[in-house]
């Protein structure tokens, strides 16, 4: 079954409770607006809006009809359009906000419409019930810490998975904006990341960016933007103003995101054109000068402030690439959210790294992305990848990102992200073909010599040597020893550790991720073998060196948790240029030391 979508509404609230039901007409000003009582079908007006640069239009339209409680707790009235460009266009993504005024006052905003209209029938939302919001927002909190994006029962941070988990909730939230607007974005770099669904894009064209500095006058029917991304890539949810009140600002007609509380630029903006369709009509507009900082963010509409300064993070791109004389840099500014900013972070790096063409078929990636976070040491992040753009260094950098902003213990403020990257031209990743030991017995203490066939498409077969040593106290019997790159090896290790639990707190969490980067970059090559068991653990607890007799006591089926071994091993790391993708065994006996 099919349902019908509305085009102006901005995915429902998630977390916000229905708005209580507003009997608002004494407790707004009369004067200046008209509340739902007094209006009534039949009555004509104008509504106010852009259709080119910032030149405010009035729209003639006629009152159709009062709908009361057309959802739970809220009113709202239907206007048709009646001048010739209401009816080319139909209802227009972007007018949503637009004030309909009727003898001479505003009664209400644009703020829905339906797909394929023959007429442009618009749903209007009472302007007291937007009004209420400034009296709410003391009420309302911002969503801080709602919970952790990470599995805490997996033994490794997984940034792939976080970034989908993230970018699947910020789509969500994005889902009901047709007014989103992109500019210096390709939409594959965009949608390729799940940040955005294919069927939101359909409706979301690129757009031109705006090089006027110029602030215009920004009253009720002007362009407000919502600036997600600025600077040399603009990202922006683009409205109208609906109504202000000193330095308060009221908009839209619907929820941007419906979280409540909120603290998220706004900006002043210009209409390059409206793109007319049957389906949908939608304006082309950019975000120009910075106005101030939303606050709330309801079901009846977004409420700002007019001077005060939003929370955004500083990002840098710089690009390196064989097909470039120069390092290209971008420079940004991301809203501060816990959704919307690691999203965005991934977005803008790949689009970035494609602004001129997409990376060739074999190449590597070498890139460095340090994250300045208020109360800790800088993260850093430097690593290589080959043959996968730069959809790698994309979800390390989205996935700390997230970590640090959608957990359950602590938010802190993000200053800036500084990215470098070099592309080249060539293929790094190879095979461990064949491996042989130099003896099959070996005695505790001595030395394994391991021969090495690797194997790199297009290329001659390359020979290494890696070797390692025997500890003095390993036990007889039959051994593996594994050989592998950096990413198998990480793998190995975290499986082998006894702490199975990522993190319980903010700090142990940072440690986790300075952990997990300190493997370093993805080339070498590892030669590892497991020894023997050095004790057990339960939880995250560490019993070293316990006696049997004491680990089967503790080991008591009947106990609620889980206990397993703990072993030692040993390992040997040599540098190869190539990212190892695979690994390989060998077998080894060892002999007891009075063995020759």
């Amino acid at each position: 079954m099919h349902r019908k979508k509305f085009l102006f509404i901005a995915f429902p609230a998630l977390l916000l409770a229905a708005a209580v039901s507003i009997s608002g007409a004494s407790e707004i000003d009369t004067s200046k607006y008209m509340p739902l009582e007094e209006v009534k079908a039949g009555m004509e007006g104008y509504a106010l809006s852009v259709y080119k640069g910032t030149e405010i239009e009035k729209f003639p339209i006629r009152v159709i009809s009062v709908m009361e409680d057309y959802r739970p707790g809220q009113d709202a009235f239907l206007i048709m359009g009646t001048g010739k460009k209401f009816k080319h266009t139909g209802p227009v993504a972007g007018c949503s906000g637009s004030p309909v005024v009727i003898d001479g006052r505003i009664a209400g905003a644009l703020a829905f419409g339906w797909s394929f209209p023959k007429d442009p029938l618009y749903g209007v939302t009472p302007i007291e019930e937007m009004l209420a919001i400034d009296r709410r927002k003391k009420q309302l909190q911002i969503i801080e810490s709602p919970s952790s994006i990470a599995n805490l029962t997996e033994s490794e941070l997984n940034y792939k998975a976080i970034c989908r988990k993230i970018n699947t909730k910020a789509s969500n939230l994005l889902a009901g904006q047709q007014s989103l607007v992109c500019s210096s974005f390709k939409p594959s770099t965009v949608s390729g990341l799940e940040g955005l669904s294919a069927e939101n894009m359909l409706y979301n064209a690129a757009g031109g960016g705006s090089s006027s500095n110029a602030l215009p006058n920004f009253e009720p029917g002007s362009v407000i933007c919502v600036p997600l991304v600025d600077g040399d890539i603009k990202m922006s949810v683009v409205g109208t103003l609906t109504a202000v009140e000193g330095d308060k600002i009221f908009a839209f007609g619907h929820p941007f995101t419906g979280e409540g509380k909120v603290e998220l630029p706004f900006s002043a903006g210009v209409v390059h054109t409206v793109v007319a369709s049957q389906q949908r009509s939608m304006k082309l507009a950019s975000s120009t000068m910075p106005v101030g900082t939303l606050t709330a963010d309801e079901e009846t509409g977004i409420y700002g402030e007019i001077g005060k300064k939003p929370p955004q993070i500083k990002m840098t791109s710089k690009i390196f690439s064989y097909d470039t004389p120069k390092t290209k840099v971008y420079e940004c500014l991301l809203a501060d959210h816990r959704l919307f900013s690691p999203m965005l972070a991934q977005s803008i790096i790949t689009s970035t790294a494609s602004k001129n063409s997409q990376p060739p078929e074999f190449h590597s990636v070498y890139y460095k992305a340090v994250l300045d976070v208020e109360g800790i040491d800088d993260i850093v992040i430097d690593n290589i990848s080959s043959g996968a753009g730069m959809r790698t260094a994309a979800y390390e950098v989205g996935g700390i990102l997230g970590l640090l902003q959608s957990n359950e213990f602590h938010r802190p403020k993000i200053h800036s992200i500084d990215f470098t990257s070099r592309i080249e031209d060539k293929n790094i990743q190879a095979k461990i073909t064949s491996a042989e030991v130099s003896d099959l017995e070996i005695r505790p203490g001595d030395e394994v010599n391991i021969d090495l066939i690797l194997e790199k498409e297009f290329e001659n077969e390359k020979r290494a040597q890696i070797s390692l040593k025997i500890p003095e106290d390993a036990a007889p019997g039959e051994k593996e020893i594994l050989i592998s790159g950096t990413s198998q090896y990480k793998a190995f290790v975290n499986k082998m550790e006894p702490d199975r639990t990522l993190y319980d707190d903010f700090d142990s969490m940072v440690k986790a991720i300075r952990k997990d980067m300190s493997f370093g970059k993805r080339i070498g090559l590892y030669a590892y073998m497991k020894t023997q068991r050095s004790g057990i653990s339960y939880g995250k607890f560490n019993l070293a060196n316990l006696p049997d007799s004491r680990a089967a006591v503790i080991a008591n089926p009947k106990r609620n948790y889980k206990v397993q071994p703990v072993y030692d091993w040993v390992k040997n790391k040599i540098d190869v240029p190539y990212i190892i993708d695979n690994s390989i065994k060998v077998k080894i006996e060892i002999l007891n030391k009075s063995e020759k």
